[in-house]
C-alpha cells in the first residue's frame, strides 16, 4: 500500500476514481476535460492536498483537502477535507484510516494551526467515530453529518463539536469558543 501525493501523471486514475465515488449518488463528475484542468489547478497548489492510495499498481482510493486561510484577525487557518473515498472492493483494509492521517499530518504542517471541517455520508460515521470524532448530527444537512479537526493550542486534535454540541444540563452546558477555550454558557431556558 502506498499514500503519496498526486501528480499530474495521475489525472486517468483521479477521474476513474472521481466517477466511482459519484456513482454512488452524489452529483456527476464534471466532464473529463473539465475536471483536468480544475484538478491540474488544485494538485499545483500549495494550499490543496490530493493524496492517492495504490495498492497492487491500482488506484484503491484518494482524499482531497483544503486550507482556505487564516482570517487576520486569528491565529489558525480553516480547512475542508472535500473528499475521502475508497474503491468499495478496497474498503476495510486500512486504507481510508491511511489517507486520513495524511490529511491530518498535512493539517499539522500547515503555517497556522487548523480547523479541518467536513461531511460524510451517515454509512461513513462509524468509520470517522472509530478515529474519535463525534458525528455533529445538528447541523444543516442531517444526512451529511459534520465532524471537525481542530488542531489549535490546548484542543490536543479533538473534535471541537464533541464539546459544543454536548447536550445541555439544566442550568448550563460546556462550549468552546473561537480560541478552543472551553466555557460554561447559560442553557437555553425549557
Amino acid at each position: 500500500m502506498e499514500i503519496r501525493p498526486a501528480t499530474t501523471a495521475d489525472l486517468d486514475g483521479l477521474y476513474r476514481l472521481a466517477q466511482s465515488f459519484d456513482a454512488l449518488g452524489t452529483q456527476p463528475t464534471a466532464p473529463r476535460a473539465a475536471y483536468e484542468d480544475r484538478m491540474c489547478d488544485l494538485l499545483s497548489d500549495a494550499n490543496h492536498l490530493v493524496l492517492l492510495a495504490v495498492e497492487d499498481a491500482a488506484e484503491a482510493g484518494y482524499a482531497l483537502a483544503q486550507d482556505y486561510g487564516a482570517n487576520p484577525r486569528r491565529q489558525f487557518t480553516v480547512g475542508r477535507l472535500h473528499d475521502l473515498f475508497v474503491v468499495p472492493e478496497r474498503r476495510r483494509h486500512g486504507i481510508a484510516r491511511l489517507l486520513m492521517a495524511g490529511v491530518t499530518e498535512w493539517c499539522r504542517r500547515r503555517s497556522l494551526p487548523m480547523i479541518l471541517d467536513w461531511q460524510a455520508r451517515l454509512e461513513a460515521v462509524p468509520f470517522y467515530e472509530s478515529l474519535g470524532f463525534v458525528a455533529d448530527h445538528i447541523g444543516d444537512q442531517r444526512e451529511f453529518p459534520g465532524f471537525c479537526l481542530d488542531l489549535r493550542d490546548g484542543s490536543a486534535g479533538r473534535d471541537v463539536r464533541a464539546t459544543r454540541d454536548a447536550p445541555a444540563t439544566r442550568d448550563a452546558r460546556a462550549t468552546r469558543d473561537i480560541h478552543g477555550r472551553t466555557r460554561d454558557v447559560p442553557a437555553t431556558p425549557e
